[in-house]
């Protein structure tokens, strides 16, 4: 199962590399900071990461929520920091990269979170 969450990772996030690349060429090109691969970059191993916290727990109800929440409480925390740091190094046009940054967050947070979901309903008599 592990192998079918990469496999859509993958496909969501070159489909958000797509966008991004396709809204370089039109009026939104000055919101774009000029380090959105980064940042995808960055969301999509942290995305591998949180898959991977996810699938040790899928199968054991005492652990599956605790490390599910913990996950995205880690998610959350390297986020911030890692914003942080990037902010307190000087990046130029900060105000559109911390928006870039926190809309590419949302957007992988949406997408693994509809992903639990959907993996959850075939197994949820394994969760009762």
């Amino acid at each position: 199962m592990f192998k079918r969450i990469i496999v859509r990772n993958i496909a969501f996030s070159l489909a958000l590399y797509a966008i991004v690349w396709g809204l370089q060429y039109t009026a939104f090109q000055e919101h774009i900071h000029n380090t959105i691969t980064g940042i995808l970059i960055f969301y999509f191993v942290l995305s591998l990461l949180v898959s991977w916290m996810m699938e040790i727990a899928i199968g054991d109800k005492e652990k599956f929520v605790p490390v599910a929440m913990g996950a995205i409480v880690l998610r959350l925390l390297i986020t911030i920091l890692s914003m942080v740091v990037v902010v307190i190094a000087g990046i130029e046009n900060q105000e559109s990269f911390i928006i870039n940054f926190f809309i590419v967050y949302l957007c992988y947070l949406i997408f693994e979170l509809t992903t639990v979901l959907s993996n959850l309903r075939p197994n949820s008599f394994k969760l009762k």
